[in-house]
């Protein structure tokens, strides 16, 4: 079975944008039955560079959702994603799939996941600093939830997902996501477009590789 690698071809190796770009959102309204992730991803090509080669859009979708059961197997989140593959929902949300190009030396601000997620990088690099404690769900709910005081005695690891590579975000994980200033990423995503972010004056850690204020005004 060919790889999900051999499945794209990216017709421009430049980031084409400045910003951050966010695809169409397609919600999952049954997960027994996905939106098709290569139709996705060729939908946004002009904004990426990169297409779902023809003919082998459907070992794509087969490949990805694998890839997904998979790494999910593999986690902490395993009884999470099952139970979101049974009710359609994580934490009370439904999720979405969406195509985002995240620009190089671009920082995101500290946040809380209130639901599962899925990263497949398609292109780049993405990185993270990820702390060793989790939130409980239940802190997580409503439209607008808060994420947590970061201590300065709780520990992070950095991370690097690169172009091929996937990342499982579970109920409650506390990261920062960012791109290095030598490139961004464009990636495909399982998510609800909800974060649970943390204001600066809550972060106590006082790391210089951490940018606690990205993202605030």
């Amino acid at each position: 079975m060919e790889t999900l690698k051999e499945c794209l071809t990216v017709v421009d190796q430049k980031d084409r944008l400045g910003a951050v770009f966010l695809g169409p959102a397609h919600e999952v309204d049954d997960p027994k039955s996905f939106p098709s992730a290569s139709s996705i991803i060729n939908e946004s090509s002009d904004q990426t560079g990169i297409r779902i080669r023809s003919g082998h859009e459907s070992a794509f979708d087969v490949g990805w959702f694998q890839n997904m059961r998979k790494d999910f197997d593999e986690s902490d989140a395993a009884h999470e994603f099952d139970e979101y593959l049974k009710t359609g929902l994580s934490n009370g949300r439904k999720l979405r799939l969406q195509v985002m190009v995240i620009p190089a030396g671009m920082y995101f601000k500290i946040h809380a996941h209130p639901n599962i997620e899925f990263v497949r990088v398609l292109k780049g690099s993405f990185q993270e600093f990820r702390w060793a404690f989790r939130v409980p769900s239940e802190k997580l709910t409503g439209d607008c939830p808060t994420g947590p005081e970061i201590a300065a005695t709780q520990l992070f690891e950095h991370h690097e997902v690169k172009a091929g590579c996937c990342m499982v975000n579970e109920i409650g994980i506390v990261h920062q996501s960012f791109t290095s200033k030598e490139g961004g990423c464009s990636m495909l995503i399982l998510w609800s477009g909800c974060h649970a972010y943390t204001h600066p004056s809550s972060v106590k850690n006082t790391d210089d590789r951490l940018r606690p204020s990205a993202g605030w005004g």
